[in-house]
């Protein structure tokens, strides 16, 4: 404030102070889960900021600048500070949330490292007169030839089995958690088991009349009817 004088031609010194102008921060910039690590500098980590007289910030050395409390990679939320640097100032904390990726059926490929697909492994199977319960053999998700994401079986859940109690095909539908969301079906092959394998009981009908089976090779489906060999007239019951 200048003195309330007459001005008498003599110098006058005025001291005064340049304050930053504070930073305001707004709503986060969505961000979806990548399999890649998070950084504040990254140019999709990002908040809406602008300075006391609404102009928009960006980052930089004359904006602000994002960084985290601790390293940010999986789907979840996270603690971010904003920092007004050069001519702003202020330090603003805000949460930051990683989204869990979403997967549809359309992604489900049986095509390993297929790129922007979960590719999900399953091994055939042997039928032996019991529903099968397979798990898958491997669960991943390419992002990039580079991001290839292996994803453990604590981060799905099997919900049901489907026609897992014959030959032929099977599938299991499974939930995805952790920082996938998304519930899908996959189909595995369930081949005919060999009737001859240890533990196995049969009975061969031939000549009007049951006789031991003895070592014998084949294969067939529950409750089916099939000939061992082309010549004979036997056939195997199970």
């Amino acid at each position: 404030t200048l003195p309330d004088e007459p001005f008498d031609g003599q110098e006058i010194q005025i001291s005064y102070e340049i304050k930053n102008s504070p930073i305001t921060v707004g709503d986060q910039k969505s961000i979806t889960y990548d399999g890649k690590e998070i950084k504040g500098t990254d140019a999709d980590v990002d908040y809406a900021v602008t300075d006391s007289a609404g102009n928009i910030l960006t980052k930089g050395d004359n904006g602000y600048k994002i960084t985290f409390d601790k390293t940010v990679k999986d789907a979840g939320t996270y603690t971010a500070t904003i920092e007004g640097t050069g001519a702003y100032s202020g330090t603003v904390t805000k949460d930051f949330v990683v989204s869990q990726k979403e997967i549809k059926q359309d992604d489900v490929t049986s095509t390993k490292d297929e790129l922007n697909k979960l590719y999900v492994k399953m091994d055939d199977q042997t039928w032996d007169g019991e529903a099968l319960k397979p798990k898958p053999s491997v669960v991943s998700y390419a992002f990039d030839a580079d991001t290839i994401d292996s994803i453990a079986d604590t981060d799905y859940t099997i919900d049901t089995y489907e026609s897992n109690d014959k030959v032929g095909t099977g599938r299991v539908t499974l939930t995805l958690k952790g920082n996938y969301t998304g519930t899908i079906t996959q189909d595995f092959t369930i081949n005919k088991g060999n009737i001859a394998a240890a533990g196995n009981t049969v009975e061969v009908y031939r000549d009007k009349q049951w006789i031991s089976a003895g070592t014998l090779t084949g294969k067939a489906a529950s409750g089916s009817v099939e000939t061992l060999t082309a010549a004979s007239n036997a056939f195997i019951y199970f």
